[in-house]
C-alpha cells in the first residue's frame, strides 16, 4: 500500500516538473551520427534525399531504442504521447519542402521503415 503511494507522488512529481517543452527538446536533440547510422543506412539509398531527412531518421532510431528501455510504462505512455506529436510535426517540416506527391510519398514510404 505504501510503495503504490509513493509511487503516484514520484508519478505527479515526474509529470509537473517535466514540462512538454523539455520533453521536445530531449527528443529533438541531435543524434550520434556514428551511433544510429547502422540502422539508417540501409534507408538512404536515394541520393536525392536531404541531410535532414537523414538526421531526422538518426533521430527516431535514438528516441525509439530510449522509448523501448523505459521500464515504467505511465511515463512511457506520457513520453510516447510527446513523441508522436513531435514525429508527426518533424515529418511536416520535411513534407512541405517537397513539390512533388511522388518525392512525398516516397519520403513518407521510408519513414514507416524506419519506425
Amino acid at each position: 500500500m505504501c510503495n503504490k503511494k509513493i509511487v503516484k507522488n514520484a508519478m505527479k512529481i515526474f509529470y509537473v516538473e517535466i514540462s512538454s517543452k523539455e520533453i521536445y527538446a530531449e527528443v529533438n536533440q541531435d543524434a550520434n551520427k556514428t551511433d544510429y547510422n547502422r540502422f539508417c543506412k540501409e534507408l538512404r539509398r536515394d541520393r536525392n534525399e536531404s541531410n535532414e531527412t537523414f538526421e531526422l531518421r538518426n533521430k527516431i532510431a535514438r528516441n525509439v531504442e530510449y522509448l523501448s528501455k523505459m521500464d515504467n510504462t505511465d511515463i512511457c505512455r506520457y513520453r510516447c504521447t510527446h513523441y508522436k506529436h513531435w514525429i508527426y510535426d518533424e515529418l511536416h517540416n520535411v513534407l512541405k519542402d517537397e513539390k512533388e506527391s511522388s518525392h512525398r510519398n516516397k519520403t513518407i514510404n521510408k519513414f514507416m521503415q524506419a519506425q
